[in-house]
């Protein structure tokens, strides 16, 4: 008995197999896009932030202090100054026409101001459009700023007559202390490269499978699947669900392996607790697959449909959106899928070197998915076949 089984499981692997690698749609989008799109929206994000920002100065002031100042802002990583306008009629139309992201005024009267103790505003226009790179922008001259009041205030009181070390503390009473615990390099790059490896992996899978079981209705092939199995729901789900988790896996340990190495994403937990989530998550979403597949009888309709829930499911996972921010039954929509609560686990063991007790929930509510979708799907098989039969 034990044998006969063995040997229909095997038997519809290899069925699969050939199923797949004879038809070009399939074999393309289940082992050539998750190369070509992991590698391609990988280098997309290789340098993980934006740097050299082009920002105009608009300086009123025109002394040593102010020209210096500026200096201090084209010195940082994320701005380069790269046009000094004469009036603020410029600024809107340089932001507009894209040719600056930003623009800093330097008041009349600044350095005077300062030395006199009086307040000096310094206005920073942004492309708030391109909220990245504002936020890295604003950050930039905020830094600076802090710097140079720093500097102001030791100087001061310094001519006051106290010590340097004196000086010092007085200049800065309250010294703030940040400490990055996840994603050192403060880079949208660095949050976003794992999770869209992880989508792109689910995606191919999904739209594969989805092809291949509307190309077996198309062909009125499942009564040969059926009888290659021994006449099992089960055996048949079970044999397609495995060739599907051997090219996913394979592919998940080349992301983790040598895609994470190239684009320098730290995998700060443990590679081997990654992989056991993995499986666990490859599973859940083959028995997805399964169920959304078995709604298709077109292998165009399965491609189509299949391709537009990449934007859903996506934004439904809390990752690109916080879950808290969705509309309430969004919220609870987005738990029914595999990919929502796997993100959080993996963004834990990947980024931040979660270890299994971080993860535990997540991990259990995974396993839940995967055996309320595989019973769906062995459900849902089983009507497909014996219908076939009669």
């Amino acid at each position: 008995m034990f044998k006969t089984q063995l040997s229909a499981l095997f038997a519809i692997i290899k069925r699969e197999f050939y199923f797949v690698v004879n038809d070009k749609s399939i074999s393309s989008i289940l082992l050539i896009a998750p190369l070509f799109f992991g590698i391609f929206y990988g280098t997309v994000y290789i340098n993980k932030g934006e740097q050299d920002v082009p920002v105009a100065v608009l300086n009123l002031d025109n002394t040593q202090y102010s020209r210096d100042y500026i200096r201090a802002i084209d010195a940082t990583e994320v701005v380069e100054i790269v046009k000094e306008i004469e009036n603020y009629s410029a600024i809107e139309e340089l932001i507009q026409s894209g040719e600056i992201q930003a623009a800093v005024v330097i008041p009349k009267n600044f350095y005077l101001s300062l030395t006199q103790g009086e307040k000096a505003s310094v206005k920073l226009y942004l492309n708030n459009l391109r909220f990245l790179s504002s936020n890295d922008i604003n950050k930039a001259v905020t830094s600076v700023n802090l710097e140079a009041i720093k500097q102001l205030r030791l100087e001061m009181f310094k001519q006051k007559g106290y010590t340097s070390g004196e000086a010092e503390i007085l200049a800065e009473p309250i010294a703030l202390g940040v400490h990055t615990l996840f994603n050192s390099s403060e880079t949208y790059g660095e949050f976003l490269l794992p999770g869209m490896l992880i989508l792109i992996l689910q995606q191919t899978l999904l739209i594969a499978m989805a092809q291949s079981i509307a190309k077996e209705k198309e062909q009125g092939s499942l009564k040969e699947l059926w009888r290659t199995s021994g006449y099992s729901s089960l055996m048949a789900l079970t044999g397609k669900g495995i060739f599907y988790l051997i090219i996913s896996l394979c592919y998940a340990v080349f992301y983790y392996g040598f895609l994470f190495a190239i684009l320098d994403v730290p995998l700060v937990g443990s590679p081997l607790l990654l992989l056991g989530i993995t499986i666990v998550f490859l599973m859940a979403t083959i028995s997805l697959g399964f169920l959304m597949s078995s709604l298709f009888r077109r292998k165009l309709h399965a491609l189509q449909l299949m391709a537009f829930s990449t934007y859903v499911f996506f934004f439904l996972s809390g990752y690109s959106w916080p879950n808290e921010g969705l509309p309430v039954i969004l919220k609870y929509l987005s738990q029914v899928f595999p990919l929502t609560p796997f993100l959080k686990i993996y963004i834990s063991v990947v980024s931040m070197g979660g270890e299994i007790a971080h993860i535990t929930d997540g991990l259990i509510h995974l396993i839940i998915l995967f055996f309320i979708l595989s019973t769906l799907a062995y459900t849902r098989l089983r009507y497909l076949f014996l219908s076939e039969a009669q």
